[in-house]
């Protein structure tokens, strides 16, 4: 969206979605499962991510040219994967849970998962010979403990055309000077910094890792 000669808005929402339906068949002469295998999995998945932003540019008379950004985006993202196995078959060939001799061995996964974030972007150049380059990003996750879940990381980036500025040999067309300095911030996967209940191989009981 345009707002202006030199303002810009940007506004999006991508939803990414992905189901898979998975079967594993090991025959009653399989060298590890002499019985048979059979094991059934399925997983969803979705991440909504919505995002906001202004740039501002602008090219000055004295050969300045200014262009910076400013945003702000939230995450979501959510997995859920069930799965079952059972070991031997009672009739070969026959894939499915209720032919197992074993009790089926059931897993559940589900992750929930958030981030928001505002961040900025600033390109300075000056007559396409010295360039400096500032951004910087702040996120909120939810898989941080509530009190400490916000982290900060800048980078700043430099360079300078040396030929464009000074005579040089006709040996040298370019010769440049390049100077950068960045931190970079990440979170972890949900569920790592507190004990949470998990299922068991027994039916009707949890887990404590």
């Amino acid at each position: 969206l345009k707002i202006s000669n030199n303002l810009d808005l940007l506004m999006r929402v991508s939803i990414n979605l992905d189901a898979q339906q998975c079967e594993q068949h090991r025959t009653v002469s399989d060298v590890v499962y002499g019985s048979g295998y059979f094991r059934q999995q399925n997983i969803f998945q979705y991440e909504a991510t919505s995002d906001a932003l202004l740039t501002y540019h602008h090219s000055f008379v004295n050969g300045l040219h200014v262009n910076v950004s400013v945003g702000g985006s939230a995450m979501k993202d959510y997995y859920n994967s069930l799965s079952a196995s059972v070991t031997g078959l009672m009739t070969p060939g026959i894939y499915n849970l209720a032919n197992g001799m074993s009790t089926p061995y059931v897993n559940t996964t589900i992750n929930h998962k958030a981030i928001n974030s505002v961040y900025f972007a600033s390109n300075f150049s000056w007559k396409d010979k010295i360039f400096l380059d500032v951004t910087g990003r702040n996120d909120w996750s939810s898989t941080l403990p509530s009190d400490n879940r916000s982290f900060f990381y800048p980078s700043v980036t430099t360079s300078i055309l040396l030929n464009e500025l000074m005579k040089m040999p006709s040996q040298i067309n370019l010769l440049k000077l390049r100077a950068s300095w960045a931190q970079v911030g990440n979170d972890t996967s949900p569920y790592r910094t507190s004990v949470y209940y998990t299922t068991s191989d027994f039916a009707g009981s949890a887990q404590m890792p």
